[in-house]
């Protein structure tokens, strides 16, 4: 059978990439659809502008000119999604990875700022107000309030000060989601059940086995904190064990040994809300492995998507939450990418970056910035002027400009996870040398394996989107990034 790939009216917005049981697939990058490489399919698309099962086919418009009023609609519309505040930039761990340690020579380092609930409150009212302007057209919008640091729970007091008094002053929203993302060491019962009692969502950042968490989270007198972590959240689900709004961030490096993590997870019952690779942007961290460190973990890596790929095409997928968070994810994120530029403005149709005031960062000296993981030099705003549509507005326009240039012609590029945090240098954006070719590989191989998948078992598409989403939003409250 031939190949309709090849054709030039065909060649832009199509990446052509073959299962393992042999069968040919395009992915269509304009409408987001995975088809076959059939001439009864392909034909539909003749002359790049018909549509097939009623998907029209048609390429995302270049960004338009970034105005301020533009960016105050849409933020109006389909803003304050999420309000994280800065409890505090201090810690009691020293984490050998963290990015405001010394390694990440480019981020700020701890300090003593703190965040006091005058100025907390300041920045609750300013969003709850544009919270309420949805709600007010959609009532099945609500609010998400999470608490982050540093170490949050160094200012659990001010915690608790903030969360009385939203529950005090906005009794009109019938639902107010609070999450926090702690290190657990100081999750005492008094803590756990004040935010049991308020339906937290409580992520706690614990790398796995005792060997792997150990040897990198640990106090600022260099002592391992997996044994008071791992206790706290023991004694938490004991006091309360019907309550699962409860989940892991795992991070993970080429020393980390995934076989014990997995036996670890699996016995110990948990779930992981976010599994990331501790960060490569920017930094010597790496400097420290081997390469046959890392081929030691590559390898542990493959023995295990295999593993769980056969189970998926088994339909025992389920049977393993630590091989579900590990891959599952990356299929979830190639299902939902594809469909997520239906609903990007027309001033940012590229990339998965987030509008900024999508979300709102709050630090101790009172300014809005995207969110906790780009630098703070770049303020978007403060508690007593609120947003600056000006400045949204031309951050978006230089983002524009250094980083979506090629993006019109990327096969992938709904499937794009480039955003902020991955692009920023000091003062500008700037992509990542060969990141765009890298990411077309790897959705390549992604491609096959999930359409191989789904030709044994069709019924993996839900479990590995709508089901696992499911499942995090529950635990965590939103998707984790």
């Amino acid at each position: 059978m031939r190949s309709f790939v090849n054709k030039t009216q065909y060649d832009k917005g199509l990446l052509p990439f073959t299962s393992e049981s042999g069968i040919k697939y395009i992915y269509d990058n304009y409408t987001g659809l995975m088809l076959p490489d059939e001439p009864a399919v392909m034909d539909k698309f003749s002359g790049g502008q018909s549509d097939y099962l009623g998907v029209k086919r048609c390429s995302a418009p270049l960004p338009e000119k970034v105005s301020a009023e533009d960016v105050k609609t849409y933020i109006a519309e389909h803003g304050y999604t999420q309000l994280t505040l800065e409890m505090t930039a201090d810690c009691n761990f020293r984490c050998k990875y963290c990015i405001y340690g010394e390694h990440y020579p480019e981020t700020r380092k701890w300090d003593s700022a703190v965040l006091d609930f005058d100025t907390a409150k300041k920045a609750v009212d300013y969003y709850m107000a544009g919270v309420l302007g949805k709600y007010r057209k959609n009532p099945n919008i609500y609010p998400t309030i999470g608490f982050y640091g540093g170490e949050p729970l160094l200012r659990f007091p001010v915690i608790k000060q903030i969360v009385e008094y939203i529950d005090r002053e906005y009794t009109v929203f019938p639902e107010i989601l609070y999450t926090i993302t702690t290190n657990g060491y100081l999750l005492t019962d008094e803590i756990g059940d004040f935010m049991t009692e308020h339906s937290f969502s409580i992520i706690v950042s614990l790398d796995g086995h005792k060997e792997n968490h150990d040897r990198n989270r640990v106090t600022a007198d260099q002592k391992g904190t997996f044994d008071i972590v791992i206790g706290n959240i023991r004694r938490l689900r004991e006091r309360h064990p019907d309550y699962d709004r409860i989940g892991l961030s795992v991070c993970f490096d080429y020393k980390t040994d995934l076989i014990k993590m997995r036996e670890f997870i699996r016995s110990e019952e948990l779930f992981i809300v976010k599994f990331s690779q501790i960060s490569g942007s920017y930094t010597d961290y790496y400097d420290q492995f081997t390469v046959e460190d890392e081929q030691r973990f590559r390898d542990q890596l493959a023995t295990l998507r295999r593993e769980f790929l056969v189970s998926a095409k088994n339909g025992i997928l389920t049977d393993d939450p630590f091989l579900f968070s590990v891959f599952g994810t990356e299929y979830a994120e190639l299902s939902f990418h594809s469909m997520s530029r239906e609903t990007r403005p027309s001033f940012l149709p590229y990339t998965a970056a987030c509008i900024p005031g999508d979300k709102i960062y709050l630090t101790s000296d009172g300014k809005f910035h995207i969110c906790e993981r780009v630098p703070h030099d770049m303020p978007i705003g403060d508690v007593d002027h609120g947003f600056d549509y000006n400045v949204i507005a031309e951050l978006l326009e230089l983002y524009n400009q250094n980083v979506c240039e090629h993006c019109p012609d990327c096969p992938i590029s709904r499937m794009c996870g480039i955003c902020f945090s991955s692009v920023r240098t000091e003062h500008t954006f700037k992509p990542v040398a060969g990141y765009c070719a890298a990411m077309t590989g790897r959705c390549k191989v992604k491609m096959s394996e999930l359409t191989q998948m789904l030709e044994s078992n069709p019924d993996l598409m839900e479990q590995v989107t709508v089901d696992y989403y499911q499942e995090v939003i529950r635990k965590a409250g939103y998707i984790v990034e």
